[in-house]
């Protein structure tokens, strides 16, 4: 069996298991790639991510850097449609042989597919999951996610390099890597972005919301790099991922007020057979997005609108939501800072449930007209805690009355989805060595 890109990066010294385990956490809460979540922790630059994938895959690596700097004319052999079906950026033609950096080079349909509508023959390539994501929104104008959007900024800004814990076992003889200081020199050169401001021209932010059989190799060296082999190394690192906080003040913001509801928490719910369905359903979940389908269908059932919202850090970005049983579209382009007086700051730093009229805030408003353009006279906010971190927020939309009826039942329903998100993580822990 293959080994894991975490037990590789471990074996290399290149990581801790500290670092494993926290950017595996990440991934079963927030989704993407492991390496995407190593490179938000801290743990790892994006150029020696590159470089393990290219040994674990067998396949070539193409330099990030180079990937945002693609000509038009290589640009346009790959239609927009074709592309984003199959999550790919072209990067290199030889002769007949089109080299595709790609979400899943080791997927021979997609390769074969490929082959047959472009004319070549398809050379998948390597590069970070990060990186696609941004080339494919600057060239293909695919939207980012607001997390992705947050990282490219990080890249552009120069945040802090990755954590130094794991360098202090390197071995003897190898060169640390800087790459904050040879990223930012390289994207000052010609035709590279020099700022945020230029960073927004490249990314799509207004609507923000993988041929041939691979031939053997070593298995402790990269293939060779594509692209201009006379610019050096071109290491990078993000900034810092800033852990989920703990937001813990009682106190509440003036301009809301909660409405306080005597009610008995252990009520049983109106419908046992639907409640012990779902924690099935839960209990089952192979990710993150398995429960919040299973609590978003639980919800769309019940109440007029709704919706889930992830929190991380000081940030709070759209998930899932319905009005009624219809999906709101582009709800997960939906994000905020909590800096802000808002229903979801009073809820993120009380981490308790919120019952009662909205005041009209400007983020108050930014979240309601997701549901419609008229502000609703009642919500109710319940936080999703793991391990005593706020990590979700359920949001409804109804008739006062029945959500407080209803008030014992969801709590219940966000307790259970609280236990699944807990044994994901737990899963993927003891799955990941």
């Amino acid at each position: 069996m293959a080994k894991r890109l975490g037990d590789i990066l471990i074996e290399k010294y290149l990581i801790t298991t500290e670092q494993l385990e926290e950017a595996t956490e990440i991934q079963c809460l927030y989704g993407g790639k492991l390496g995407t979540s190593l490179i938000e922790v801290g743990a790892i630059d994006e150029d020696k991510l590159g470089f393990v994938l290219s040994e674990a895959l067998h396949l070539p690596y193409f330099k990030p850097s180079l990937l945002m700097q693609i000509s038009a004319d290589l640009i346009s052999l790959v239609p927009r449609q074709l592309a984003l079906k199959h999550m790919v950026v072209p990067c290199k033609l030889q002769g007949k042989r089109l080299f595709l950096a790609m979400a899943e080079p080791n997927d021979l349909s997609a390769i074969d597919d490929l082959s047959f509508h472009l004319g070549y023959s398809i050379a998948p390539v390597v590069v970070p999951e990060l990186r696609l994501s941004l080339a494919l929104n600057k060239y293909y104008k695919r939207k980012l996610s607001p997390r992705l959007i947050t990282l490219g900024r990080q890249l552009m800004t120069g945040g802090p390099q990755a954590r130094t814990d794991a360098n202090a076992r390197q071995t003897e003889g190898e060169e640390p890597i800087s790459g904050l200081q040879e990223y930012r020199a390289d994207v000052l050169e010609k035709g590279a972005v020099r700022s945020v401001a230029d960073l927004e021209t490249i990314l799509d932010t207004a609507d923000v919301a993988e041929d041939a059989p691979h031939p053997e190799a070593k298995r402790d060296e990269a293939w060779p790099m594509l692209g201009d082999q006379g610019s050096g190394t071109d290491t990078l690192s993000d900034s810092e991922y800033q852990e989920l906080t703990t937001l813990g003040t009682q106190q509440q913001p003036d301009n809301e007020t909660e409405v306080e509801i005597d009610i008995d928490i252990v009520e049983e719910p109106t419908s046992p057979r639907e409640f012990l369905s779902f924690c099935q359903q839960i209990s089952k979940a192979d990710n993150r997005d398995d429960i919040a389908t299973c609590l978003i269908d639980y919800l769309a059932q019940e109440f007029a609108a709704g919706g889930i919202l992830m929190v991380k850090g000081h940030q709070v970005m759209g998930w899932k939501a319905t009005i009624g049983t219809t999906p709101v579209i582009d709800f997960d382009r939906f994000h905020v800072h909590l800096d802000q007086p808002s229903v979801l700051l009073t809820v993120a730093e009380s981490k308790s449930y919120y019952l009662g009229p909205l005041v009209e805030t400007p983020v108050n408003q930014q979240l309601t007209k997701k549901f419609g353009d008229q502000l609703p006279a009642t919500v109710l906010l319940i936080p999703i805690l793991l391990r005593g971190r706020l990590v979700s927020i359920v949001y409804l939309q109804d008739d006062i009355a029945l959500m407080t009826e209803k008030l014992a039942e969801l709590q219940r329903l966000v307790s259970k989805s609280s236990m699944g998100l807990e044994m994901l993580v737990l899963k993927n822990k003891i799955l990941m060595s």
